[in-house]
């Protein structure tokens, strides 16, 4: 799995695939927060434990996990 594929399953997955994200970088297994944007159309993702990084500009719909969780959230699995 890969950055593509967790940003894939935050836009398109059901509640449980996106409760089971984690950090994909190489060690870390962080947790995974986002923030999307609805004035700008903007999406970031990262993670808090090694610092990824990610921002998407012109998001043309609401991702599953904003209906689900809301415009910013970490996704904890504690």
């Amino acid at each position: 799995m890969d950055w593509d594929d967790v940003e894939e399953i935050l836009f398109d997955g059901t509640k449980e695939t996106i409760k089971n994200l984690k950090c994909v970088n190489e060690g870390c297994s962080g947790n995974i927060e986002y923030e999307f944007n609805s004035k700008f159309n903007s999406f970031v993702v990262k993670c808090q434990k090694c610092g990824h990084y990610s921002k998407s500009n012109g998001v043309f719909y609401i991702p599953s996990c904003v209906k689900i969780f809301g415009d910013k959230f970490m996704i904890s699995r504690q």
